[in-house]
């Protein structure tokens, strides 16, 4: 059972590697203290990072300067 739910996990995780990779939508995935997880190609083309160079990098880098604070107060009124 328990190889069973390993397997599982592990072909909903490939699929969903493959959609966000193949995504022509730029996607990025941020940790609960707003972070930067993950990007897809088309995120890193729209802004001209890779993920290596952004990993762990607050996502106020990806936010034009002037929207940076209100984007924190949206944070902070979400959360």
């Amino acid at each position: 059972e328990l190889r069973r739910a390993d397997a599982a996990l592990a072909g909903g995780e490939a699929r969903l590697a493959a959609i966000i990779a193949s995504a022509t939508d730029a996607i990025v995935t941020v940790d609960a203290e707003q972070r930067i997880v993950l990007m897809n190609a088309a995120a890193e083309a729209l802004f001209g990072w890779t993920i290596a160079e952004l990993r762990d990098a607050p996502l106020d880098r990806l936010i034009p300067p002037a929207y940076r604070q209100a984007h924190r107060g949206h944070v902070a009124a979400f959360g």
